[in-house]
């Protein structure tokens, strides 16, 4: 065994652990709200017509047979996070298989350069930007044009920043059959039609009107309260995502000049993704900016590309990635989300049967949040101010006879057990209060935003 493969082992080890630790220490942001999406179409409830969702929810379908599976415990908690645990390897797989189909010279500098960055974070598959990196690299790694049709349109379905880069590549991916072979196009076609028929299939019974006004007017109408600073947009562009796009865009140009047809149209798909989000951060402000995971797709096509450089520069660069992930998502052994899973399996039975309790630490408040979910429209912890800027109309579940549950207030009706276990599940909560990442105090100091400090 040479020295060079000796390094790509030991990283190889390296990453794969911290994924492991990662996928059950970090928790992301929306990811219980996501969960209660699934667990309302497992209930036979209609997306944007019996509860409140602005995204679209082709995921949470496919999460939804979980809840089936593993009810709504501690259980679930833990397979989503295996799912997503293996959703990064098999990710950093279809990377390596796609680098060697396009005879790059090192396949496997292009998936550890996957593992070492934001791509290899097990974020939470019920984010659409996994699902669409997924279905990329599947449209690729297949050579099959009906495969690849089908894969084309599960893509531009599944989240409306697809769209456009989805139909203008899927286009010129036709006008390159079309130069070769027509019957290759018309099987292109039919994969897309069916793929198409899938997504009718899926949402026959949701109101289009609905869909429409939660997924695109709802979203244009909450942009301007979430717009982010100028600068803060630019502090997590340019660290977090400039220098991969930069690189990778640089060695995809050097392959499209050789005629590389993976390389074309990596880079259209890129560049019609940055301009789409340069003009929606100017006309909606800067809440879809360049940063990850929305930049998550790019970042992941562009990773096979990356084969094509100098071996020794990747390694470096892949230790920069691993230092920035770290600088962002400091992991812990401490496994943060089998206590969440805990601390959940005791709260489900100090809770009276209808009300559906989720936990998680939040790094940005210093808080660990408890979520009750009573009937889909009642959140118990939304922001209702969104709802009042766009006229939609909620009942808070919560009421003034509260205790002080986590930091959080939960409605003292709801809960059915003893004080003791209300103790217990309070020292438990106190447990997961860790240090945050050095990224948090970073930006506080930077933005002024001493919100964002953990509570001591």
């Amino acid at each position: 065994m040479g020295r060079t493969s000796a390094i790509f082992i030991l990283m190889y080890f390296v990453f794969f652990s911290l994924a492991v630790i990662q996928g059950f220490h970090q928790s992301l942001i929306d990811e219980q709200q996501m969960l209660m999406i699934s667990y309302w179409i497992s209930e036979g409830k209609i997306p944007y017509t019996d509860f409140f969702e602005h995204h679209i929810v082709f995921n949470n379908y496919l999460f939804a047979p979980l809840f089936w599976i593993f009810g709504k415990g501690s259980a679930l908690i833990v397979a989503i996070h295996i799912i997503n645990i293996l959703f990064v390897f098999c990710s950093a797989w279809l990377v390596w298989c796609i680098a060697k189909k396009n005879n790059f010279l090192y396949p496997h500098a292009a998936s550890i350069v996957f593992l070492a960055g934001y791509t290899g974070i097990p974020f939470a598959i019920l984010r659409s930007e996994s699902l669409v990196l997924l279905f990329l690299l599947l449209f690729f790694f297949f050579s099959n044009h009906l495969l690849r049709g089908i894969f084309m349109a599960l893509l531009i379905g599944t989240t409306p920043l697809m769209i456009i880069p989805g139909i203008i590549v899927g286009s010129v991916y036709g006008i390159f059959l079309l130069r070769h072979n027509l019957r290759s196009l018309l099987f292109f076609i039919f994969g897309a039609l069916l793929g198409g028929l899938f997504w009718l299939l899926v949402f026959f019974h949701v109101s289009f009107q609905s869909m429409y006004w939660f997924v695109f007017t709802y979203n244009n109408l909450i942009s301007k309260i979430y717009s982010l600073p100028w600068q803060e947009v630019f502090f997590f562009t340019f660290f977090f995502t400039v220098p991969l796009i930069v690189m990778g865009a640089y060695l995809a140009w050097t392959s499209a000049r050789e005629g590389n047809e993976y390389a074309v149209l990596c880079l259209i798909f890129v560049l019609i993704f940055i301009l789409q989000t340069i003009f929606w951060n100017v006309q909606f402000g800067p809440w879809t900016r360049i940063k990850l995971p929305n930049a998550l797709p790019v970042i992941g096509i562009l990773c096979p590309i990356f084969a094509r450089g100098n071996r020794k520069l990747l390694l470096v660069f892949s230790l920069y990635l691993l230092l920035l992930t770290m600088f962002v998502y400091t992991p812990s052994i401490e496994a943060r989300q089998l206590k969440i899973a805990g601390i959940a399996g005791k709260l489900d039975s100090c809770v009276i049967d209808d009300a559906i309790i989720s936990i998680k630490p939040d790094d940005w408040s210093g808080r660990v949040l408890i979520e009750l979910f009573r009937e889909p429209n009642q959140f118990f912890w939304t922001n209702f101010y969104t709802f009042k800027y766009t006229n939609i109309t909620a009942v808070s579940s919560s009421v003034p006879d509260e205790i002080l549950l986590c930091r959080n207030g939960v409605s003292r009706k709801d809960i059915v057990c003893s004080q003791e276990m209300l103790r217990n599940i309070q020292k438990d909560c106190d447990s997961l209060f860790t240090s945050s990442s050095l990224y948090v105090y970073t930006r506080s100091l930077i933005f002024g935003n001493d919100s964002v400090l953990r509570v001591s």
